[in-house]
């Protein structure tokens, strides 16, 4: 009861609450149900009847994470709930071969070990969509059998006495520089952009600069030096071959 105003109540399941609950149990679809015991299950027939059960044990959930805003016994907030950091909350990123053991028709399948010592593990910048992420470990395997390496863009085969690089149609990750990684998402962005717009290197560069950069606050690229890059992307006739951009 609100020492001032005895008319308001807190209620386990309010209005907000059961809007949270309607959306969760609209992402969860059929899974909502996990979330009610077996023995209240009985006594629900639709959906519908789901909000209410859920959004009670999401209030609970809050108090016990202690997410709510702590009041003093005068009714006057002490704190508010401080903002949610999606930084502290992120995936780690390790960008590593897709391959989990040998794939060369001329070997048997052994597993990969890993071909870089721990202390010799390159970091790197990973742009994933638009999101840099800093200090991306970057991990490589090797087949001790064939000495086939494998990477998370390309294998290095060995072809007529010599290494042999193959790149790889299926990558998740491609490296556009030293020290810097991209996904197809951005990957695929930059060479349409630069088709479709007929744009230069240097105009997406500054749009680049000018947009997602200043939004984060941080200059974290330096895109003054050109990287020639590889980017692979696909259309309605298939893949094409390789391209080589300046970013």
């Amino acid at each position: 009861m609100h020492p001032y105003l005895p008319e308001e109540r807190k209620q386990s399941a309010s209005g907000w609450l059961k809007s949270l609950a309607r959306a969760l149990e609209q992402c969860l679809d059929e899974n909502a149900k996990t979330l009610i015991k077996h023995k209240e299950l009985s006594s629900i027939l639709d959906n519908d009847a789901l909000i209410t059960p859920i959004a009670i044990r999401i209030d609970k959930m809050a108090h016990i994470l202690k997410l709510e805003p702590v009041f003093s016994k005068s009714g006057r907030l002490k704190h508010k709930l401080p903002s949610i950091s999606h930084h502290e909350i992120a995936a780690v990123h390790v960008i590593c071969p897709t391959s989990v053991e040998c794939e060369d028709i001329n070997c048997q399948p052994h597993a990969l070990l890993q071909n870089t010592r721990s202390r010799d593990i390159p970091q790197v910048t990973l742009i994933k969509g638009t999101t840099i992420y800093k200090e991306v470990y970057v991990l490589s395997g090797k087949c001790n059998s064939c000495d086939t390496r494998y990477y998370a863009d390309h294998e290095s085969v060995n072809h007529l006495l010599r290494k042999q690089k193959v790149y790889l149609n299926s990558a998740k990750y491609i490296k556009v520089g030293q020290s810097m990684w991209v996904d197809c998402t951005f990957g695929y962005s930059v060479v349409n952009g630069m088709y479709s717009f007929y744009a230069s290197a240097a105009a997406y560069t500054e749009y680049w600069n000018n947009t997602l950069v200043k939004l984060i606050k941080k200059n974290l690229l330096n895109w003054d030096v050109n990287i020639y890059g590889r980017l692979l992307f696909k259309n309605q006739f298939g893949v094409l071959p390789l391209i080589r951009v300046c970013i």
